[in-house]
């Protein structure tokens, strides 16, 4: 590692801020920045931002058309909290630096790296040193580490002094900086930073109220300007209209501050005040209007007007370079002409449209040469290879490799979708004869819109090159891609075949058919079983373990253990610790063979919910964190199980809301029906039974149509357990028939791989299918001698109780269910544990024990009631109205108040309750005082006591 003698670019920050009258006194009277005229309301609005007695980040987002005025009040924004001593961050992206890698993150960092930066820890510095293009590096910066560097520098930064970060014009912000600074805001506390951004209406960039929750997010939604605002502002420029005339301004520019003011300036500069009928000077076209103010500069003048619109960071230093032959001041009379500012070492635009319309209006032939100047004095690889791309005639192989080493550069700072891109130019830049290179930058560009997240895009890229690449790696390489895009979004025997065809063009390279077999063992398991899946797990391990790549050899690792816990094996904890351990985070697998997501699956499996819990959440956070949203459907499926098994359905809820959003962005058949299989669960444990009916019925159309059968179960599974919700046993019966048919084929030999097993059981006992229902037991509970399932021997104990039960022998059927009972004390799943007490007092009712059933069920119903589970609760209801008998005092908690107490109880303060129930602090503040309202009592000592003494009650080894 070197370090390169190029400093950092310089700061788009408009400096030094003035205050809104010097700004004037600047700029001149008719400078491109107006007053802000009609926008008290808006002041206002930004002044709350800086309320020094609300902690913990604030934001506000500025939204309206282009040339509304938003970069304006952005700007009074920023004065103000230079006023109150902030530490300005700030940065205003441009057209251009969209599609650089980082570029706004410089700008932001560029006032504080140098005292940050050496107390930065040293995997984060060297991080966001890669990333900054600060030094040389042969491995690519780790997005997550340039994160938590940013992450580190504001709150180094808020120690001494608040913050602002301030970042106008949104819709330009580059997408690896945007995701740091969307690591930063989500994981900000109690630092006083304040956000202040500025977006065209329609875009999406930073998604605040996510990131920060919507009650610290403030909209200012500006609206085009008034007719008496519109007149103020005329009357600035010392120009006086009448009325019909404004009407016609109003009409003509939409209240539009930029073009209004436009045609303020043309009527001022006149020697007399227009006479009320003469027609108005309005420009039909932006074009049109900058045309007419560029026309009247000198030809050297449009020439460096020019290149400042073409390149990203224009200072006053690089236009002098482009042409030699211009004369110093070269700049001035674009700034006479209020087209520019400059400030130093810095050259703006007085508005992006401005910039966007110079750079349009120059004739094709006049960019082109502009371009091969530029890249000849710019010293950013990415910025280089485009203005070389942009500026070549024709398929150079010189600007081919440059654009090649710009994707590199692109892919090494954690930018895939500009790699891309890159790529992508570099092929189109290749000439034709080099048939070997076109291949392999398409293969690159593939690969990095694959990891993009754009599959459509990748296949269509590897559709067109496959019948071209001969055999040997170059098929290998371009089947295995085009495989696993299919697997991703509509066949998986396509996937299959596809990637036996790489196997076999892959020969002897075990780096190769480590990944290939490894990819093979997810695609074969639903059509050939988790057998055929083991031995191409088995392959990939035995040639992962013949290279030295620790990511790879973590991936086989862990699919070597998932397939023979399918077989039923039992789980290897020692193999899977030693995956999760071996994982590289930054490595791009595709999320469903990734270690982490693999261990959170068996251990919710298993009934270990804690550690699933940590590594789901972990994975989540890397896929968000480095813009791999399009596996959060993938994670949603099986979060969404893990959280309703652990009673948090408010969590469960959330996650598959995010997995939906993310599927939609996605747009794939597979992605869909993983979302909607998270939403079904949450919605039927929730009790919202005809959404759950509807995104289950969608969800198995959907996995069939792309060949995954044995993820259709899950839907069906979650329309078996809610249909028993509302006691429709023919029903379940219907959807979980199938399912039983076919689980002896499919050759699952682990009792938790067929969760549809109890709820099947508990449907046929009551159709009085008793001998089927004995069968399917036996399958259930089969091996328990050998494997310990928590959960199959509680839900096994309750479906043995209901066939003997059903049978007459209530003294076994009571017997079976303490069993049931004693396991759930290892299996934290309440709502099955409500399940298992509700049959359990239904037994006792039919013996006779009416007070004890009704202490049971009076148990089961607080815990549906605390978790959500409103079927179930409605069904606990039934059965002590059948009994007859009161409920004990105290039982009035609604569930949301039910787990805020409960939490609160435990010690948690307002603040952790309502991260961990993705609710308010002033939500939590509400439900506990309708709790202690409701529980007469006073404190939380007081609530204390009380939660234990519920506990207490609902707890069966208590009450037995």
């Amino acid at each position: 590692m070197t370090t390169v003698e190029t400093p950092l670019p310089s700061s788009r920050r408009v400096i030094p801020y003035p205050s809104a009258l010097e700004w004037n006194v600047g700029m001149g009277r008719f400078g491109w920045r107006v007053d802000v005229i009609g926008r008290q309301a808006e002041l206002d609005a930004l002044s709350g931002l800086f309320d020094p007695d609300v902690s913990g980040v604030l934001a506000v987002r500025i939204e309206g058309e282009p040339g509304v005025g938003k970069s304006t009040l952005w700007r009074e924004g920023v004065t103000a909290a230079l006023t109150r001593s902030y530490e300005i961050l700030a940065c205003a992206p441009t057209q251009a630096e969209a599609k650089l890698s980082f570029a706004a993150l410089a700008d932001l960092l560029e006032p504080v790296l140098g005292a940050v930066s050496p107390e930065l820890p040293a995997p984060q510095r060297r991080a966001l040193d890669v990333a900054l293009l600060r030094v040389d590096a042969d491995e690519p910066a780790d997005e997550r580490a340039v994160s938590f560097a940013f992450l580190s520098a504001l709150r180094i930064v808020a120690c001494s002094a608040p913050v602002l970060l301030a970042i106008d014009d949104t819709q330009w912000l580059d997408g690896p900086s945007a995701r740091v600074v969307e690591f930063a805001l989500r994981r900000l506390d109690n630092e006083h930073v304040r956000a202040l951004t500025s977006r065209h209406t329609g875009t999406a960039t930073l998604d605040l109220e996510r990131d920060l929750g919507p009650e610290r997010v403030r909209r200012i939604s500006l609206a085009p300007l008034s007719l008496a605002a519109l007149h103020q502002l005329l009357a600035r420029t010392g120009v006086w209209l009448p009325r019909r005339t404004l009407l016609r301004i109003q009409d003509a520019t939409a209240g539009n501050v930029f073009y209004a003011q436009e045609i303020a300036r043309v009527l001022a500069s006149r020697d007399e005040p227009p006479a009320p009928s003469e027609p108005l000077p309005v420009p039909a076209t932006l074009n049109e209007l900058v045309a007419r103010r560029v026309s009247a500069l000198s030809a050297d003048d449009q020439g460096a007007l020019l290149a400042a619109s073409a390149l990203v960071r224009p200072t006053p230093a690089l236009i002098s370079a482009v042409d030699p032959k211009w004369p110093p001041g070269v700049l001035d009379g674009a700034q006479r002409a209020g087209l520019i500012e400059v400030d130093g070492d810095w050259v703006g635009f007085g508005h992006p449209l401005i910039a966007s319309a110079v750079y349009r209006n120059a004739l094709a032939s006049t960019r082109r040469g502009l371009h091969r100047r530029l890249s000849e004095v710019v010293t950013d690889p990415e910025e280089r290879a485009r203005h070389m791309a942009l500026g070549a005639d024709g398929p150079d192989e010189t600007v081919a490799a440059a654009l090649d080493v710009a994707a590199v550069a692109a892919h090494t700072r954690g930018a895939p979708a500009a790699a891309a891109e890159l790529s992508e130019l570099a092929r189109d830049s290749t000439p034709s004869g080099l048939a070997e290179q076109i291949r392999r930058r398409t293969m690159d560009a593939a690969e990095h819109h694959f990891v993009a997240g754009d599959r459509a895009r990748a296949r269509l890229l590897l559709d067109r090159v496959l019948p071209d690449c001969p055999s040997g790696p170059e098929a290998a390489r371009a089947l295995r891609l085009l495989g696993q895009v299919r697997y991703h979004d509509d066949s998986f025997p396509e996937a299959a075949r596809l990637l036996r065809l790489a196997l076999a063009e892959a020969a002897t390279d075990d780096a190769t058919r480590a990944a290939i077999d490894c990819d093979l063992a997810f695609v074969v398991l639903g059509d050939e079983g988790p057998e055929a899946a083991a031995a191409h797990a088995r392959s990939a391990l035995a040639a992962a373990e013949r290279v030295v790549d620790t990511g790879l050899l973590a991936e086989t690792l862990a699919a070597v253990t998932m397939a023979d816990f399918l077989c039923g094996r039992g789980l290897d904890d020692e193999w899977l610790a030693r995956a999760l351990d071996l994982e590289d985070p930054g490595r791009r697998t595709p999320v469903h063979a990734r270690p982490s997501l693999i261990h959170g699956m068996l251990m919710a499996w298993v009934g270990r919910p804690e550690p699933a819990r940590v590594s789901l959440e972990a994975l989540r956070a890397r896929l968000i964190d480095h813009g791999e949203e399009s596996g959060l459907p993938f994670l949603a499926f099986t979060y969404a199980f893990a959280c309703c098994w652990r009673g948090e359905l408010d969590r469960a809820t959330w996650i598959a809301e995010e997995g939906m959003q993310a599927a939609t962005t996605v747009g794939t058949d597979l992605a869909r029906a993983l979302g909607l299989t998270a939403k079904a669960v949450a919605d039927a444990y929730h009790g919202h039974a005809d959404a759950a009916v509807a995104a289950a019925g969608e969800a198995v159309e959907l996995f069939t149509r792309t060949g995954r059968s044995i993820q259709a179960c899950w839907p069906l599974t979650v329309l078996g357990f809610l249909y028993l919700s509302v006691d429709d046993a023919p029903a379940a019966d219907r959807v979980l028939r199938p399912l039983t048919g076919s689980l002896a084929a499919s050759g699952l030999a682990e009792p938790t791989a067929a969760p549809f097993l109890p709820d099947a059981v508990e449907a046929l006992v009551a159709l009085g299918e008793l001998d089927l229902a004995e069968k399917l037991l036996a399958t259930l509970q089969q091996r328990l001698d050998v494997l310990d399932r928590p959960w199959a021997m509680a839900t096994g104990g309750r479906c043995r109780a209901l066939v003997l039960a059903a049978r007459g022998d209530l003294d076994g059927a009571l017997s079976a269910i303490d069993g049931a009972l004693r396991a759930h004390e290892r299996l934290p799943h309440p709502v099955e544990l409500g399940r298992t007490l509700l049959v359990h007092g239904q037994l006792l009712r039919r013996a006779n024990r009416r007070r004890h059933a009704h202490e049971t069920i009076e148990q089961a119903l607080v815990i549906f009631e605390r978790t959500g589970a409103k079927l179930w609760a409605a069904r606990s209801r039934a059965e002590l109205t059948r009994l007859g008998l009161r409920r004990t005092a105290g039982q009035g908690l609604t569930p949301r108040e039910e787990e805020v107490a409960r939490r609160a109880a435990t010690g948690a303060t307002n603040t952790e309750i309502a991260a961990a129930m993705y609710i308010s602090p002033k939500t939590v503040e509400a439900n506990l005082a309708r709790v202690y309202r409701k529980l007469g009592i006073r404190s939380r000592a007081e609530l204390g006591w009380h939660m234990a003494e519920r506990s207490d009650r609902t707890d069966p080894s208590v009450n037995s």
